[in-house]
């Protein structure tokens, strides 16, 4: 698990760009990493 809270965030950031077909699901990668519930519910919205 450690692997994936290292990689995750650095992955999901190169996807962060808005209005994109990849930015709810990085979203939602870094939501879950973090354990931030704004994130996921953000994700909500976009999807």
């Amino acid at each position: 698990m450690f692997h994936v809270r290292v990689i995750a965030p650095a992955e999901a950031a190169r996807h962060l760009r808005p209005n994109t077909y990849l930015e709810p699901f990085a979203l939602r990668a870094l939501g879950v990493v973090r354990e931030d519930q704004a994130l996921i519910e953000q994700t909500r919205a976009l999807l």
